[in-house]
């Protein structure tokens, strides 16, 4: 028979390893994006500035108990990669998927807690809501795709995936 005594100081034993698990896999990830990052700052594909901004709000939300110059500089790197991807008409991309880019982008800016990206935020926030889609008579909702948000290109609909990034980035920013 276990008694309470023993399943509380199981339980115990079983979140301190979960605990130490997870930190564990946060290092080692941490450790992987660092190896792999270009030395022009983007992850992956220069193409999409999104996948460098998935790597920077992985490496925000693990940096809080490991910062050091490494990850530092190469935050950096990767913030002045997304920067070099600004538009003057605040979207946030270099080559298609304009909406999924600039909404990514904009979650990575917002996250960095750093006050030299609100205005470009903002901008990109303007920039998500002018894509948002009006078929038919403009203003009303007449449409099935009316009110939704599509790649931004002249693909000229609007969809699930394209609209739930631009609506979690508004929010979140």
């Amino acid at each position: 028979m276990v008694t309470s005594v023993q399943t509380a100081s199981l339980t115990a034993a079983t979140e301190r390893s979960h605990d130490e698990t997870l930190l564990e896999s946060m290092a080692r990830g941490r450790q992987w994006l660092l190896t792999h990052q270009h030395s022009d700052g983007w992850w992956s594909t220069q193409d999409h500035p999104a996948v460098t901004a998935f790597a920077l709000m992985a490496l925000e939300g693990a940096s809080h108990d490991a910062k050091d110059a490494s990850l530092s500089e190469a935050m950096q790197r990767g913030y002045e990669f997304i920067e070099q991807h600004i538009h003057p008409d605040g979207g946030i991309h270099n080559i298609g998927l304009v909406t999924y880019n600039t909404a990514i982008c904009m979650m990575a800016l917002a996250v960095s807690g750093q006050e030299q990206y609100q205005s470009s935020i903002a901008k990109a926030r303007e920039y998500l809501i002018g894509l948002q889609s009006d078929f038919g008579q403009s203003g009303v909702l007449d449409h099935p795709m009316d009110g939704g948000i599509g790649y931004g290109s002249s693909y000229d609909h609007s969809d699930m995936g394209n609209t739930l990034q631009a609506l979690e980035a508004l929010y979140h920013t």
